[in-house]
C-alpha cells in the first residue's frame, strides 16, 4: 500500500503506543486491560490530532521472537484497536519479528508495520539481529499481506553494524527489497538523527520516490528543521509520561507542527499538509493588519488559524485584545441561500455575537465583551475586536487536573450553560421559531448540501430522511428553542484557581451563538468534554446535573437517560452538518473519518 494512501495528511505525525505485557509475560494483566489501556492512549493521540499510531510491545523481559501465545494475544488486541480507532494503525512485534508483525497486521486490518532490521546485520544487547529480506518478502506474499505497507529502519538505533556498508547502500538495499518507506534514527531513544544523515537518506530515497520517516528524537524544538526534509515522523518518548501517552505533550507537539506549516504557507502560499482553510487568501494577511491598525489596534500580530477563523492579537485603548476574521465568503460552489443560516458563514455573525455576549454578561455568564464587530466587503470577511479572557485555557490544564477537580468544573460548566439558555432570544432581536419547523428546515438544507457537494448520493440519504429524522422529531423535541453557545469544549473555557479550586473566568468563541436547541448544546457539550469516544460517564453526568440544577425554567431539565437516548441523534446531525461545511472550504481531510462515524451511529439507531 502506498504511503499517501494510508495517511490523510502529508508529512504525517505517527504516535507510538506501547502495549502492556501480553499473554506469556509474568505481568500480563489480561487481554481486556491491554485493550482498554491501549485505546486510552490512541484516543489521546486522535484527540491531539495525530495522523496514525504504531502499536508495539517492547515489554520485559525481552524476547527476540514472539511465541504463539503472544501472537494470538497481540492479534486479538489489534483487531479491537483497529475496529475502534479512527486513524490508521501499524504493528511492530518486538524488535526482530517482522513476520509476526505482517501476520498480525493482515489479520487485524492494520495498515503498516515497522521493522527495525531489514537489510542490515547488526549487534544488539539481545544478540545479533539479521533479517533475510528475500524470505520476509516471500512470506508477505504467501500470507497475502500485499495491502500492508512495510516501513524499514536503516542502520537503526541501539545497534552496531556488523557489515562494511554505507548508509546509502543500506537505503538502496531496503528499497530494492520492497520497503514502502525508510526510517532513519539517531543513536539512541530520544536522540534525533543528524540533519546530514537525514538529508543523505532522503536524497537516495527520493530517486525511487520512497518516503523517509524519522524514527527517534522528534520534538517541538527540532520539528521545524526535520519536517522541512522528511515525509513523516514516528513519535514515542516525546509524547509519553512514563510508558503512557501524555495528552498535553501530544497536543503541544501537533500545535507546533501546525504553526510550522502555517508559517510555511504564509511565506510560500503552498497548500501542503493539512489545509488550514482560513489561509486560502494569503495575500489578505497584510490587508487585515492594515485594517486592524485603522480600527485602532496597535501592534497587531497574527496569532493562529482556528477552526474557520484567523486570530490576531494586539492592543486597543491600552488593553490587550484578540481580533478575529471569519472565513472568506466569496467564491463558493454553493449559493448564499444554501449556506445561509450556518453560523460560520453569516457575514454578521460577530455583530450577533456582540449582542449575545452583552446579554450573557447581564445573566451572570463570564464572557469577554466584543468591543467592535462588522463585515468587511473588501476581503469578504466578518471581523471583531474582543477583550482577552482572564485566566488559563482549560484545555491546557485538563489532562493535569485531578479527577475530582474535573467533576467540580464540569458542574460549573453545566451551570454556566444553563444561564446562557435562560437568555430569551427576543432580547437581542431574534424571532422565536417552533422547534419542529426549525429542525425540518435545517435538516433539509443539510441533506441538500451533502448531495450538492457530492458527499452522499441521494439514495444514501434516504434512510436518514425516512427513518432517523422522523424518530427524532417524534420523540425528542424540546418545548422551545432558546439562546445557545454552540461549541461547549474545554478550549472555549478559561479558569482561575482560587483557594485550591478552579473557577470559570471566561467563555469565548460566541460566533455561532444564538437561537438553537438547548438540549443539543448541553448534551453534545457534555459528550465532548467527557471524552466523547467511550468518555468518562462521571464527567458527562456532572455536566448535565450542573445544568439541570441551575435552570430557572425546569421544562428544559434533562435526566441522564434522556440525554443518553438523544446523544446519538444529535451526534449524527453534527457530523452530517460538518461533513458539507469543511469540504465547502476546500478541506476534505476528515470526510472519510466522519462518514465512518455516521455509519457507526446509524447502526446504533437503526
Amino acid at each position: 500500500m502506498k504511503f499517501e494512501n494510508i495517511f490523510i495528511h502529508k508529512k504525517p505525525i505517527i504516535g507510538v503506543v506501547r502495549l502492556l505485557p501480553l499473554a506469556g509475560y509474568p505481568k500480563f494483566p489480561g487481554t481486556d486491560k491491554v485493550i482498554k489501556t491501549a485505546l486510552q492512549d490512541i484516543y489521546k493521540l486522535e484527540k491531539a490530532g495525530f495522523d496514525g499510531v504504531l502499536v508495539d510491545n517492547h515489554s520485559h523481559p525481552h524476547v527476540v521472537k514472539a511465541t504463539e501465545k503472544m501472537k494470538n494475544c497481540f492479534t486479538k488486541v489489534m483487531k479491537e484497536l483497529v475496529k475502534k480507532s479512527l486513524i490508521p494503525l501499524g504493528v511492530q512485534v518486538l524488535l526482530n519479528d517482522p513476520e509476526a508483525s505482517l501476520l498480525i497486521a493482515k489479520e487485524s486490518g492494520a495498515k503498516f508495520i515497522r521493522t527495525d532490521f531489514f537489510v542490515d546485520k547488526m549487534k544488539t544487547e539481545y544478540g545479533i539481529m539479521e533479517i533475510h529480506p528475500d524470505k520476509l518478502m516471500k512470506y508477505k506474499k504467501k500470507i497475502k499481506a500485499n495491502g500492508v505497507a512495510l516501513f524499514a529502519d536503516v542502520q537503526v538505533k541501539h545497534a552496531v553494524m556488523l557489515e562494511k556498508k554505507s548508509l546509502v547502500q543500506s537505503v538502496r538495499g531496503a528499497i530494492s527489497w520492497g520497503a514502502d518507506g525508510v526510517i532513519v534514527t539517531g543513536s539512541w531513544t530520544g536522540i534525533a538523527p543528524s540533519i546530514s544523515k537525514i538529508k543523505k537518506v532522503k536524497k537516495e530515497a527520493s530517486k525511487a520516490n520512497i518516503p523517509v520517516l524519522v524514527g527517534s528524537g522528534f520534538s517541538q524544538e527540532n520539528a521545524a528543521t526535520i519536517l522541512k526534509i522528511v515525509d513523516g515522523v514516528l513519535v514515542g518518548t516525546a509524547v509519553r509520561k512514563g510508558s503512557r501517552i501524555d495528552y498535553k505533550k501530544a497536543a503541544d507537539l501537533i500545535k507546533k507542527n501546525l504553526i510550522i506549516k502555517k508559517e510555511g504557507k504564509m511565506i510560500s502560499s503552498e497548500l501542503e499538509g493539512p489545509k488550514l482553510v482560513d489561509l486560502e487568501k494569503v495575500a489578505q494577511v497584510e490587508q487585515m493588519k492594515d485594517f486592524l491598525g485603522n480600527q485602532g489596534v496597535k501592534n497587531p500580530e497574527f496569532l493562529v488559524s482556528g477552526h474557520m477563523n484567523l486570530s490576531w492579537q494586539g492592543d486597543y485603548g491600552g488593553q490587550p485584545v484578540v481580533c478575529q476574521f471569519g472565513p472568506n465568503l466569496s467564491g463558493y460552489t454553493l449559493s448564499s441561500e444554501q449556506i445561509e443560516g450556518y453560523g460560520y458563514f453569516d457575514p454578521m455573525k460577530y455583530k450577533k455575537a456582540q449582542a449575545v455576549c452583552s446579554e450573557a454578561s447581564k445573566a451572570g455568564v463570564p464572557c469577554p465583551q466584543i468591543i467592535k464587530a462588522g463585515f468587511h466587503s473588501g476581503f469578504s470577511r466578518a471581523w471583531n475586536i474582543c477583550e482577552v479572557a482572564p485566566g488559563q485555557n482549560l484545555e491546557e490544564l485538563w489532562e493535569e487536573m485531578p479527577h475530582s477537580g474535573k467533576v467540580a468544573l464540569c458542574a460549573q460548566i453545566g451551570a454556566a450553560v444553563a444561564k446562557i439558555h435562560s437568555i430569551h432570544p427576543a432580547t437581542y432581536g431574534q424571532e422565536v421559531i417552533l422547534p419542529g419547523s426549525w429542525y425540518r428546515t435545517w435538516l433539509e438544507k443539510v441533506f441538500s448540501n451533502l448531495e450538492a457537494m457530492g458527499i452522499y448520493k441521494k439514495e444514501e440519504l434516504e434512510i436518514m430522511k425516512g427513518e432517523v429524522v422522523p424518530q427524532f422529531l417524534a420523540g425528542y423535541l424540546l418545548p422551545f428553542l432558546t439562546t445557545v453557545h454552540g461549541d461547549i469544549l474545554q478550549k472555549n473555557f478559561f479558569v482561575e484557581k482560587k483557594k485550591g479550586n478552579y473557577h470559570i473566568s471566561g467563555i469565548i468563541d460566541w460566533e455561532t451563538a444564538g437561537l438553537g436547541n438547548p438540549w443539543a448544546d448541553i448534551i453534545l457539550g457534555a459528550w465532548w468534554i467527557s471524552g466523547e469516544y467511550g468518555g468518562d460517564k462521571s464527567l458527562y453526568t456532572a455536566t448535565l446535573d450542573g445544568y439541570s440544577n441551575a435552570l430557572t425554567d425546569t421544562s428544559l431539565s434533562l435526566s441522564l437517560k434522556q440525554a443518553q437516548e438523544m446523544n446519538p441523534y444529535l451526534d449524527l446531525f453534527w457530523y452530517l452538518n460538518i461533513l458539507w461545511v469543511r469540504p465547502l472550504m476546500g478541506d476534505y481531510s476528515q470526510v472519510d473519518r466522519r462518514k465512518k462515524m455516521v455509519e457507526k451511529i446509524l447502526k446504533e439507531l437503526t
